[in-house]
């Protein structure tokens, strides 16, 4: 298939727009101007040790090609690269998380418990304003070829539009998470824990989904999901979620 040169002008910018990073330090006050570092979500010198070989782990990695649709794949990703995330400068990534990073791994200890889920707020929060971001940004450049009208609706602008709800309900839930945490008031959170007994660590994950079905206020349901190989034969899979959530 042929490709005019605007098309192919129009998914190199979809390219550069995909591989640039959101820099942006997410602490509580949103007043920090440091460099954000990559911060992992899972934590690597212990966590992610179990997983490695030869210095890489096995991840979801995106394919892109102007001939087929963006194809998600498993593939090797440097230890150092995996889990991480750009939205949190080291100082606030050390003052915040220390205690899970540098301690023993306690699973009953309510402010570790808090941490993990909490972390996994982070990384989403960051996750939604850099699709915001990055949305927003085609979409103006659309507008400014010609593409969609600067003044009325187009599915560009909508798209845009939602993502930007999107990543405001997400923000919006970080700050109960935020205002926990300054209080001290881990059991916040109630958390369900299984521990597995496996063959060889083999999976790792920190995320935060939303249960779109499930209305709670004015928001959805949401679950932090950790999972967390602790040795090569055992692995704890951590769900955490707001204690006012728990009859759901």
């Amino acid at each position: 298939m042929e490709h005019s040169q605007s098309q192919m002008e129009a998914f190199a910018s979809f390219l550069k727009k995909a591989k640039a990073q959101y820099l942006r330090c997410l602490e509580p006050s949103l007043k920090c101007t440091r460099r954000p570092i990559r911060a992992h979500s899972v934590q690597n010198s212990r966590l992610l040790d179990l997983l490695a070989k030869n210095g890489h782990v096995i991840g979801l990695t995106p394919s892109f090609s102007p001939n087929k649709a963006p194809r998600i794949e498993f593939g090797l990703i440097g230890r150092n690269q995996a889990t991480t995330f750009t939205g949190i400068c080291s100082h606030h990534d050390n003052l915040i998380f220390s205690k899970i990073e540098k301690n023993d791994l306690s699973f009953t200890d309510p402010e570790q418990l808090f941490l993990f889920a909490y972390r996994a707020a982070y990384r989403e929060l960051h996750a939604t304003m850099a699709a915001t971001a990055k949305l927003q940004s085609s979409y103006l450049e659309r507008v400014e070829q010609g593409l969609d009208p600067e003044n009325s609706p187009s599915v560009a602008g909508l798209v845009a539009t939602e993502r930007m709800m999107i990543a405001w309900i997400t923000f919006k839930y970080k700050l109960l998470l935020d205002e926990a945490h300054a209080e001290n008031n881990f059991e916040f959170l109630n958390h369900s824990l299984i521990m597995l007994d496996v063959d060889q660590a083999c999976l790792a994950a920190c995320a935060l989904f939303s249960v779109d079905r499930i209305q709670v206020r004015d928001d959805v349901l949401r679950i932090h999901l950790n999972i967390l190989p602790i040795a090569k034969t055992k692995t704890v899979v951590l769900f955490s979620y707001l204690r006012s959530d728990t009859s759901y």
